[in-house]
């Protein structure tokens, strides 16, 4: 074996080694078409190293024995070539097993002919070795698997630039610079090979380039893969990834230019792609500048539009995002249309459906709040009636009793309604928190202390007076929860615990309110826990899940939530169950504690005889105000529609006016905004009632210039307590009328004295007042006693408290002061 050294065969190896690196490099970044174009690296490194190999031989043997290992690369490069080519312009769909069995067919049998040429002299009818420019190279006289090796190539060849020139053409301006890479390294072997084949190369006779002309090649497309992103999937696969998408993709280039689109762009576009394409969008969309002006923004946008007239009328969701080369200038702008038509179809429809839900849950509430309204009223009124017995006045609290566990349903109902469609608000105000839980307790105790269970009210130190927050939300929660405690306790207690503390992050205007109702019912399972508060889910014992609707629950959460707690449950089967909840709630300084004498005691009122004006087109809720009104000494007017109604303040020019909303003629709305046109009537109060009782009918009462807006049932508190505001007026009590001597003022034991006292030393007035409500809300007794003090306590006379309660030690106990000293 004799060496000869040569600067091609040193170029070939050099050329080798760069090919085996940009195959190692490719497969590692791993983008797409990567594994077809390592291949063909690899196959270029082969021919590449072999062929270098071969130029430095003399001997005729070892060359022909190098030149089977050549063709190993050689022949399969052009078939890997077009595989990587189809790749690369998103033609994948013709790279499957069986095509490319059929494309290797051709390569295998010239590279088994050319390994067997010896037997057959197929491939090359002469061999031999020839000298040029000092050089020993390989000369052949060649047969016809050569030829026919030639010819596959140039085939190969031919299908792979056509298909880039193709892509070139077709691709949008941006792309076109990548494709116009490809195209240019495509070209490279194409010539340097019918160069070498037609005898025209400067080169030394039978030196052939092809394998550096593929380096080339493929040095150009690494270089453009890792520095213009060749095979980024966008030209990779845009035939198969855009083509097919669903989105409508429109290209505009940097002068409004439709330069590209997808097949489902059609359908946006007023005239086919082919006339189009290359027209501004501007004239494209000449009739909806709107749209033009949408398209020029150079930032990413997102929109609604709607195309088309009619049933032909489709909606899209509109993206718009610029398209940048890597210097960061704006090259054009790519437009996703996505049509959303069915998707708002869809929406629309569900919402029509929860709308015609809402609306009937509202008239089903309306039609069964009226003719309660005229219950629960003459409940009322029958228990204010001095004429009945004590017999009577019972029946006539449960009658109202039962109205109000019907309207509780009621009302349950119609808030599933307002949950789901998230209509559900609050409506905050100032209340006395130790006056509403004494309320809530005095509803909730009679059902469980029915059943012999004991009910108890647990409050904790420093419970706030007064508070600012939704008294109805926070009442319809709790009275769920202890409705639910009377349910399913027949044995032990009920008790419900309230206590205070200052919120981690929270003003000091704030509060943290702990709320709990425990039982010693039967418990709940664990796997029913979170079943409890779905709609129309009753847990329980088979006796029990017969009680209820089922709607509590889930109502009571969803309001628990909205007021920023969390409504949980803990609970064992035979055991009991443990409810509870912490809300955020804000503190009431300004609020005054109500000195409104107690309904069942009013008999009339101080001054001049008041005139109300009641329109409302129910006979019989016309009747309950009539008959709660009327024994106190108002004069009343009716009219059953608002036009009666409108006429007759006019003429009449009441005191006040109470109007329900839904009447005929003119609604309340209308009427309550035609009355406020009047001069005359302008500052009249007027108090809207309904049946209706979303926050939207509440918010345009008020709106419409109602000075107060009550639900029906119409309760007589409420109602009276609106006219004493309205009307400024001051009741008459029957106690004051009939001259009953005041009740003794009876103090409390001498540890709760000694407590006070030393508050009042100390001049803690807030946790004075904190602690004469609860003796107040412990013991009636303490009544007088804790009004006298709190006289004393509004006006700061703190000296004469501190007297007031040493006599009262002193009364007490001769010698409890001494031992307190």
């Amino acid at each position: 074996m004799t060496w000869q050294f040569n600067i091609y065969a040193l170029l070939l190896i050099l050329s080798s080694i760069l090919s085996g690196w940009l195959a190692v490099t490719v497969w590692r970044r791993q983008v797409a078409g990567s594994n077809s174009f390592t291949l063909l690296l690899l196959l270029l490194t082969i021919w590449s190293l072999a062929y270098g190999v071969e130029l430095t031989q003399t001997d005729l043997a070892t060359i022909l024995w190098v030149i089977r290992i050549e063709y190993l690369g050689m022949v399969p490069s052009s078939i890997m070539w077009l595989v990587f080519v189809l790749q690369y312009v998103g033609l994948d769909k013709w790279v499957t097993r069986r095509n490319l069995i059929l494309l290797f067919i051709i390569p295998v049998v010239v590279v088994l002919s050319n390994w067997t040429n010896p037997f057959h002299g197929l491939y090359y009818a002469e061999v031999g070795l020839t000298s040029s420019r000092g050089m020993i190279l390989f000369d052949r006289v060649p047969g016809v698997m050569y030829w026919v090796s030639v010819t596959f190539s140039y085939a190969a060849n031919l299908v792979a630039t056509l298909l880039l020139v193709q892509f070139f053409f077709r691709s949008p301006r941006p792309y076109r610079y990548q494709a116009g890479i490809a195209l240019t390294a495509a070209l490279i072997p194409w010539t340097s090979n019918i160069i070498y084949n037609s005898g025209l190369s400067p080169l030394p006779s039978g030196l052939d380039i092809s394998p550096l002309s593929f380096t080339l090649t493929s040095l150009i497309f690494a270089w453009g893969m890792f520095r213009f992103k060749l095979l980024d999937v966008v030209p990779v696969a845009r035939s198969t990834l855009v083509n097919t998408m669903e989105d409508a993709w429109i290209v505009l280039d940097t002068k409004d230019r439709l330069v590209d689109l997808n097949p489902a762009a059609q359908q946006v576009l007023p005239e086919p792609t082919a006339a189009v394409i290359g027209l501004p969008a501007a004239v494209v969309w000449a009739d909806r500048p709107d749209l033009v002006a949408r398209f020029r923004e150079n930032k990413q946008m997102q929109a609604e539009i709607s195309l088309g007239e009619g049933s032909d009328r489709r909606f899209y969701d509109v993206k718009t995002s610029p398209l940048t080369n890597r210097q960061g200038r704006v090259t054009g702008r790519l437009i996703v249309l996505r049509d959303i038509t069915d998707y708002k179809e869809a929406v629309e429809a569900a919402e029509a459906a929860n709308q015609a839900k809402t609306t009937f849950l509202a008239m089903m509430s309306h039609e069964l709040r009226t003719p309660l309204n005229g219950i629960l009223g003459y409940a009322q009124v029958l228990q204010r009636d001095p004429a009945l017995g004590s017999r009577q006045q019972k029946q006539a609290a449960t009658i109202e009793r039962s109205g109000e566990h019907l309207l509780l349903l009621i009302n349950d109902v119609l808030d599933i309604a307002k949950v789901e469609a998230g209509k559900v608000g609050l409506h905050k105000a100032a209340f006395d928190l130790h006056l509403f839980l004494h309320q809530v307790c005095e509803i909730a105790r009679a059902p469980v202390e029915n059943k012999g269970v004991a009910f108890r009210l647990e409050t904790g130190n420093g419970l706030p007076t007064a508070v600012y927050g939704d008294e109805q939300r926070l009442r319809q929660v709790l009275m769920n929860l202890l409705d639910n405690a009377a349910k399913f306790t027949d044995r032990g207690e009920v008790v419900l615990r309230v206590s205070s503390s200052v919120p981690p992050v929270a003003a000091p205007s704030a509060v943290s309110l702990r709320f709990e109702v425990t039982d010693t019912g039967i418990g709940i399972a664990p796997e029913d826990l979170e079943a409890i508060f779905e709609p129309f889910e009753r847990a329980g014992l088979t006796p029990y899940k017969r009680v209820g609707t089922g709607l509590g629950l889930g109502i009571s959460r969803s309001l628990v939530d909205l007021m920023g707690g969390t409504l949980q449950v803990n609970s064992r089967p035979g055991q009991g169950s443990r409810f509870w909840f912490e809300i955020p709630i804000e503190l009431a300084f300004s609020w005054e504690r109500d000195t409104g004498v107690p309904l069942p005691h009013i008999t009339g009122y101080k001054g001049k005889r008041r005139t109300i004006l009641i329109v409302d087109n129910v006979a019989e809720s016309r009747a309950v105000l009539v008959d709660l009104l009327s024994p106190l000494g108002f004069k009343l007017l009716e009219a059953e529609n608002g036009q009666a109604g409108l006429v007759t303040a006019v003429a009449a020019r009441p005191d006040a006016i109470i109007t329900d909303l839904l009447i005929p003629e003119i609604d309340g709305h209308a009427l309550i905004y035609h009355i406020r046109q009047e001069t005359a009537l302008a500052n009249t109060p007027i108090i809207a009632i309904s049946a209706s009782v979303y926050d939207e009918d509440r918010r345009q009462s008020l709106l419409a210039g109602a000075d107060a807006f009550l639900a029906k049932p119409v309760r007589a508190g409420e109602m009276l307590t609106q006219l004493q505001r309205r009307l400024a007026l001051q009741w008459l009590d029957e106690t004051i009328a009939e001259e009953t001597p005041p009740p003794p003022c009876q103090p409390p034991p001498c540890t709760d004295l000694t407590a006070l006292h030393e508050l009042a030393l100390q001049g803690d007035v807030v946790a004075l007042r904190e602690k004469t409500d609860a003796l107040a809300y412990a013991d009636t007794r303490f009544v007088p006693f804790v009004v006298k003090l709190q006289g004393m306590l509004d006006i700061f006379q703190i000296n004469e408290i501190c007297g007031f309660l040493e006599a009262q030690l002193s009364l007490n106990s001769g010698d409890a002061l001494k031992k307190h000293e």
